[in-house]
């Protein structure tokens, strides 16, 4: 029998709930797909390490109470994602580690594969929104985001806003060759939907090239260090979040790139940068958003295989459940 404050094996379900996909609130896609990380790799594993990670969590959540209770059920991780993963990885990995661009063949094959797991995903986020469930997608790379965006902008009740927790733009139009990379994430989705609002949290790491995309009027771009100084100037935390939620729309969808937080919480995630958020400073926005506007879907990317990492990710990844699911 299910205990929630007994021991949990190491190979058990995430957070070792036994909630089956008809019976859960939240379903978690777990997506094992890295091909087109620029620096390190390894967050294909980031669904494997949470899910570890995630039998060590006490599932009584201080904020929102035993929200465990309501359900939470993880996919199984979909070996030919991984296996699709790999095959792009051994194409265009060994050119990108060494600072070239692949030619012409390489990145049209590459990118097709990457075509694949976007309508993979989206397919499977449809499917969730289709049963009255909140979808949230585990990277795996950035790039695994837009097909989750793409469904979530066409559910039942739109999104019309993307809250990005990252501390990079991912605005670029192509990178490395690749029109699927995780560095063009944010710019795939609003060229896909014009009427699309982007907020932006924690950037502190970007091109000119991006700038000139983030300038538009839909898109708000809170830099890492515009943070820091509002901060610094005796702004509390909570008078910042006032400004950010002023720029969303009300339906959102949330994507979290795990390296929005300060590099000590994500140390293998592909791309680390000094500064970004603290754990609580993510939670209390993450809390605001999911409080005072209507979240219909949500990612955690680019959490690296690693059990600190992980540990981390799991608790983020609750804490989105928890937040959705408030008793």
């Amino acid at each position: 029998m299910y205990d929630p404050d007994g021991p949990i094996a190491p190979d058990s379900s995430l957070f070792g709930l036994p909630h089956s996909f008809e019976e859960a609130h939240v379903i978690v896609i777990p997506v094992p797909f890295d091909a087109t990380v620029s620096y390190g790799h390894g967050c294909a594993g980031g669904p494997g390490a949470i899910r570890r990670a995630s039998c060590q969590l006490d599932l009584l959540d201080q904020t929102y109470g035993p929200i465990h209770e309501r359900g939470i059920h993880m996919l199984e991780i979909d070996d030919a994602i991984r296996q699709r993963s790999i095959d792009a990885r051994a194409m265009v990995g060994p050119f990108l580690e060494r600072g070239e661009i692949p030619g012409a063949e390489i990145i049209e094959r590459v990118d097709a594969i990457c075509e694949e797991v976007r309508l993979w995903v989206r397919s499977q986020v449809a499917r969730v929104l289709g049963a009255s469930k909140l979808p949230i997608v585990l990277g795996g790379e950035h790039a695994v985001s837009l097909g989750a965006i793409e469904a979530c902008t066409e559910g039942p009740a739109p999104a019309t806003s993307i809250l990005q927790i990252d501390a990079h733009m991912d605005l670029r139009q192509a990178y490395e060759g690749l029109r699927h990379s995780h560095a063009s994430v944010m710019w795939n989705a609003l060229d896909a939907r014009p009427d699309l609002r982007l907020v932006q949290v924690g950037i502190r790491d970007s091109c000119e090239a991006e700038h000139g995309v983030a300038s538009q009027e839909r898109v708000s771009t809170f830099f890492d260090e515009t943070l820091a100084r509002a901060s610094f100037g005796g702004a509390p935390f909570g008078a910042i979040c006032d400004r950010i939620l002023e720029d969303l729309g009300e339906t959102v969808y949330v994507t979290v790139d795990i390296d929005g937080l300060d590099p000590s919480l994500c140390p293998h995630t592909g791309t680390p940068v000094p500064g970004g958020l603290s754990f609580r400073e993510l939670m209390h926005l993450l809390g605001r958003v999911f409080q005072e506007r209507t979240v219909v879907g949500c990612d955690l990317v680019e959490v690296g295989d690693d059990e600190w990492d992980g540990n981390v990710g799991a608790r983020v990844l609750y804490r989105l459940c928890a937040a959705n699911m408030k008793v």
